[in-house]
């Protein structure tokens, strides 16, 4: 239907109907003023709503129903084609001052879609090593962004957008200011705040701080004596107007000493280095784009300027790097056009893959109030993602206590960051959860396996770090945690028989036996650590028996509420043993290491969080002339069960040591059983495991200020000038 519809319902006991497009009357009803009314809406259209029902159906139904039914052939709906607005709402009043109506109202229009939810597409609110854990940070007091407030200097933003509610009244301008878009696009600065504080309400995205205060400063303005770029004024503004450890993120950057399209961090202008120092000296921290222009600010022709030896702003500068997945480039290599160099400290998703408010290609949702992108680039994207973390950390820390200094943050998210990759420095990625918790960490092994079969190396070269799971379910802490680590050794052996070979080679580490009773947190994380190994000669049975390592399982249950930390660490290492011509009996009794239980046993009413590693580091075997009875019988290695059971009302701190070292004995002559040595081998390099392989890169087709870096939206790519774009 085109144009205005109004609703009219008749009063009941009238017998109004539709003859021939007109209203008329098989009663007695006065209609003349109906007439006269609708005579000066000429082009209107009277449609009967309902078919017609009977009186005689009508009645028979309130008989059965028991309930009075309206008279469905009183509604009727009226066609204004082309009516003035204010025409309509004068014909809705004035029939609404007539007896012989009811009711007239204007037909609601119906209502969009709802907005699907998009934040299973914001990948970099997961966990690391793919994202920043914003959402770990949510569950720790202050991880909102609350108590924190950000302030977006650029250029335009849609105020008004459905997820951006705390941005209504955001804008902040002195009275002479008013605000000018160079480039009359409010879609950036929206998708920047959407990044930032998009409300968590279940459709849409939702902001790394979605709790924080956010305000908007213009860097471009009308003013009393003109118009022009502003930027140094507005940093201090913003500086002026907040508090130590709010946060101020500015999405620009400016042309460099190579000009053209090689953009640069706006500090490399003196007068805005000036402002970000200013900034930062009031316990402000900035987060500073490093650029679109695909510069090495380390190069000569900057002059030092972005050397912190030289000179340090105390900015976060930002710079772009590639997303896990991402079609363009290997995850956590720097983005072709994002700058680079030692001063650029932390990165964020900058390849065409982040989601958030604006644009509209995602979804449109009818007007600009609900576009969304999935698109959103460059060093614009990723310093809201850095900003984001900046500011759920400081409010992490403002909880507890003051505000930590803008050095601190920057300091913190870079020391536990995810490490870049390449050699082209833009820094590691924030991960939240180590820059609130610094001891957590990961463990990443490297393996090395050299004339294994098939079926063994499918089998041992998966390394598997399990997860980290918190749950809280108490008022305080019993933190256990017990390192087991079994060293086995390196054997050479000829011509020895079964059955020396069997007691000669049995260790036994006897149970280690704790047992809580309790409520809460258990965190577990199991890191296997597989070997390297060479071996010759050995056969399908010895390998699958030899290569088996069993972890059993980890069981806690607990009911306290104080706190009994217990540490304890057992080492065995096996020794060195030489011997000749020694019996049986003389070996087994020799080299049968036993640590006896440790038991603990404490009572207490409070929580008991407990976090178990387990490394396992299987040794490097070579053997010769060896029966596959010996193989099956010595190469299994068995971890038996770790089980934590405390009951106890007081703190309790017990650390424990236990070294196992089998004694060596030898004798003067020599035998067929001449020399047997033991060795432990650890053959494992442990560390960050990064992939090296390099993605493509991206053709650069530059368009106003970004220096082409768009590829993939038309509209994204041409309309951005001092941005530093998407």
């Amino acid at each position: 239907m085109n144009g205005t519809v109004v609703i009219v319902k008749f009063s009941e006991g009238t017998s109004i109907r539709l003859r021939d497009g007109n209203l008329t009357t098989v009663g007695k009803d006065d209609l003349s003023a109906i007439h006269k009314l609708f005579k000066a809406h000429k082009g209107r259209i009277i449609q009967r709503i309902f078919d017609e029902v009977s009186n005689e159906t009508r009645h028979d139904l309130q008989r059965k129903s028991g309930k009075t039914l309206a008279d469905l052939n009183l509604y009727y709906r009226i066609l204004l084609p082309g009516e003035d607005k204010t025409l309509v709402e004068n014909l809705i009043d004035s029939l609404n001052q007539l007896a012989i109506v009811e009711i007239a109202y204007p037909l609601a229009k119906p209502a969009p879609p709802p907005t699907p939810d998009f934040t299973g597409y914001q990948g970099y609110l997961n966990a690391a090593p793919s994202g920043i854990d914003a959402r770990y940070s949510w569950t720790v007091p202050g991880g909102t962004g609350s108590g924190v407030k950000i302030v977006d200097i650029e250029y335009s933003w849609n105020l008004n957008h459905e997820d951006l509610s705390k941005a209504r009244n955001a804008l902040m301008e002195k009275w002479y200011w008013t605000p000018v878009d160079p480039f009359n696009d409010n879609n950036h600065g929206t998708a920047v705040l959407g990044e930032l504080i998009a409300d968590a309400n279940g459709f849409g995205v939702t902001g790394i701080s979605y709790n924080a205060a956010i305000g908007v400063v213009p860097a471009y303005v009308n003013y009393i004596t003109g118009q022009g770029y502003v930027l140094d004024e507005s940093i201090q503004f913003a500086a002026d107007n907040l508090q130590a450890g709010d946060v101020i993120l500015i999405e620009q950057q400016i042309v460099g000493p190579h000009g053209g399209s090689a953009y640069v961090p706006v500090e490399w202008y003196q007068a805005y280095f000036d402002a970000i120092q200013y900034a930062t000296a009031k316990g402000v921290v900035v987060v500073e784009a490093a650029g679109n222009g695909n510069e090495n600010l380390d190069d000569p022709a900057f002059q030092g300027k972005f050397n912190r030896n030289i000179r340090d702003s105390g900015a976060i500068i930002v710079g772009a790097g590639y997303s896990p997945g991402s079609p363009y480039g290997s995850d956590l290599y720097r983005c072709s056009f994002s700058d680079y160099g030692s001063r650029v400290d932390l990165q964020g998703w900058g390849d065409w893959r982040v989601t958030t408010t604006g644009y509209g290609d995602l979804y449109s949702g009818g007007n600009q109030n609900s576009y969304y992108t999935s698109q959103f680039s460059g060093t614009s994207s990723a310093s809201p993602i850095v900003a984001g973390a900046a500011a759920n950390l400081e409010s992490v820390q403002k909880s507890t206590g003051p505000a930590a200094s803008p050095s601190w943050i920057r300091q913190r998210l870079v020391d536990t960051g995810t490490p870049q990759g390449g050699t082209d420095h833009i820094g590691p990625r924030p991960d939240l959860m180590r820059a609130i918790n610094p001891s957590v960490s990961t463990v990443t092994a490297t393996v090395t396996l050299t004339q294994i079969s098939t079926s063994y190396l499918y089998r041992t070269s998966t390394t598997t770090v399990t997860s980290y799971t918190s749950t809280t379910t108490s008022t305080s802490t019993i933190p256990t945690v017990t390192t087991v680590v079994l060293v086995p050794l390196t054997i050479t052996s000829t011509a020895q028989s079964t059955q020396f070979l069997t007691s000669f080679l049995t260790t036994t580490v006897t149970s280690y036996t704790s047992t809580t009773t309790s409520t809460s947190t258990i965190p577990t994380t199991v890191a296997l650590v597989p070997l390297t190994m060479t071996s010759t000669a050995q056969s399908t049975q010895y390998l699958t028996s030899i290569l088996t390592t069993t972890v059993t399982s980890y069981t806690s249950t607990e009911t306290s509420t104080s706190t009994i930390p217990t540490l304890t660490t057992v080492i065995l290492v096996p020794s060195s043993v030489t011997s000749t011509v020694q019996s049986t009996q003389y070996l087994t009794s020799i080299l049968t290491t036993t640590v006896t239980s440790y038991t603990s046993t404490q009572t207490s009413t409070s929580t008991i969080p407990t976090v178990t590693t387990v490394v396992l580091l299987p040794s490097t075997v070579t053997s010769t002339i060896q029966s596959t009875q010996f193989l099956t019988s010595t190469a299994t290695t068995t971890v038996t069960s770790y089980t934590a059971t405390t009951t106890s009302t007081s703190t309790s701190v017990v650390y424990t040591t236990v070294t196992a070292s089998p004694g060596g004995a030898g004798a003067g002559a020599s035998s067929p059983l001449a020399y047997l040595g033991f060795l432990s081998l650890l053959a494992v390099t442990v560390g960050h495991q990064v992939t090296t392989s390099k993605g493509k890169r991206i053709p650069k087709t530059r368009s106003r200020a970004e220096g082409g870096v768009r590829a993939i939206e038309e509209k994204q790519q041409t309309q951005r000038g001092r941005f530093c774009f998407e």
